[in-house]
C-alpha cells in the first residue's frame, strides 16, 4: 500500500467515526479560546518566574550575600548557606511546569527537552536580572509600606529586615586609624576593625557616608572584619527610609 492509499483509508476511517458518534466535531472558537488561555498562562508563569528570580537577587544585594563570594571559600560557604532555598525550589518548579506547557507546542514538541529547558532557564535568568538591576524592587516595597498592600508588605519588610551571620551591609559615618564605625540597616551602630588579614574587593579608600558590606566575626559591640566590599551605587533600602520617615 502506497502513502496516498494509506492516507485515503485514514481520511475514510476519520469520515466514518465521525458519522457513527465516535468522534464529535468542536467548535473552532473553542481551539482558539483554550490557544488564548494557554498563551495567557504562560506569559503569567513567566512573568511570575522573572519576578521570583530577581526578588531573590534583589534579597541577596539587600542582606549583602551576593557579594561576600569575592573573599575566598570561607565567602562562599556563608553564600551557600544564605540562599533562599525554598524560593530556589518553587522557581525551580515553575521552570518544570513551564516546561510541560511548552513542550504542548508545535515550535518547542520536536526539540529535544534539554533545549527548550535550556532556553527557559536563560530567558528566565537573563531576564531576572535585568529586572534586579533596576528600582523595581524598591518601589514596590516602598508603595507596599504607604498603602500597607497585603502579603507585599510583610514581604519586603522580611527581606529587608533580614541579618544573617557574618554579614553586615551598611553606612560608614564616622572613620578611625583602623576601624570604622558601620550604621545598620536598622540604626544600629558597630565598630568594624580592620587588620593586615583583611581583604577588600574593591579598593582600599574609604569615606564617611559610603556603603559597604562587612563579612567578619561579631563580638560585644565590634566586627573583626575578614573582607570589605565597598558597594558602588547601591542606594538604602526601603526599610531604612522607612525608618526614617518615622
Amino acid at each position: 500500500m502506497d502513502s496516498q492509499d494509506q492516507e485515503k483509508q485514514v481520511h475514510e476511517s476519520v469520515l466514518s467515526a465521525i458519522k457513527q458518534g465516535d468522534i464529535k466535531m468542536r467548535p473552532r472558537w473553542q481551539f482558539i479560546l483554550r490557544t488564548m488561555l494557554a498563551v495567557v498562562g504562560l506569559a503569567i508563569l513567566m512573568l511570575a518566574l522573572i519576578y521570583l528570580i530577581s526578588l531573590i537577587l534583589f534579597m541577596m544585594s539587600e542582606t549583602g550575600a551576593g557579594f561576600v563570594p569575592a573573599f575566598g571559600s570561607r565567602g562562599w560557604l556563608a553564600f551557600a548557606r544564605s540562599l533562599p532555598w525554598l524560593m530556589i525550589l518553587l522557581a525551580v518548579a515553575f521552570i518544570i511546569v513551564l516546561e510541560v506547557l511548552v513542550r504542548r507546542y508545535a515550535f518547542a514538541y520536536r526539540r529535544p527537552l534539554l533545549y527548550s529547558m535550556l532556553g527557559i532557564v536563560a530567558l528566565s535568568i537573563l531576564s531576572g536580572v535585568g529586572v534586579a538591576g533596576t528600582l523595581l524592587h524598591r518601589r514596590i516595597s516602598n508603595y507596599a509600606y504607604q498603602h500597607r498592600v497585603p502579603f507585599f508588605d510583610q514581604l519586603y519588610e522580611n527581606v529587608e529586615e533580614q541579618q544573617l551571620p557574618e554579614i553586615y551591609p551598611g553606612q560608614i559615618v564616622q572613620l578611625m586609624q583602623h576601624s570604622f564605625l558601620l550604621e545598620g540597616r536598622r540604626g544600629d551602630t558597630v565598630e568594624v576593625l580592620i587588620s593586615p588579614e583583611t581583604m577588600f574587593s574593591v579598593g582600599t579608600q574609604f569615606a564617611t557616608s559610603d556603603m559597604v558590606v562587612v563579612f567578619g566575626e561579631p563580638a560585644t559591640g565590634t566586627i573583626q572584619a575578614f573582607g570589605i566590599r565597598k558597594l558602588e551605587n547601591h542606594g538604602w533600602s526601603g526599610r531604612h527610609v522607612r525608618m526614617m520617615l518615622k
